[in-house]
């Protein structure tokens, strides 16, 4: 798959381009550093409309990794 969207055979459909995305870029930026300063993954999740265990894997670099 790697090689494929390096390519150009595919398109990438990782972070915000995959079909199911509700986070961007930037909300993700904006999750790490609000939970940097202490905000808890329960808050986050209630504030971005997403799964506690989107909130966790995100923090903990689980997900959205290439960010």
């Amino acid at each position: 798959m790697d090689h494929a969207v390096k390519n150009g055979l595919m398109p990438d459909r990782r972070g915000e381009n995959g079909s199911g995305a509700k986070l961007s870029k930037t909300d993700v930026n904006q999750i790490r550093d609000r939970h940097s300063w202490g905000d808890k993954c329960t808050q986050l999740a209630k504030d971005f409309n997403v799964s506690y265990q989107s909130i966790y894997r995100i923090v903990n670099r689980k997900s959205w990794q290439d960010i």
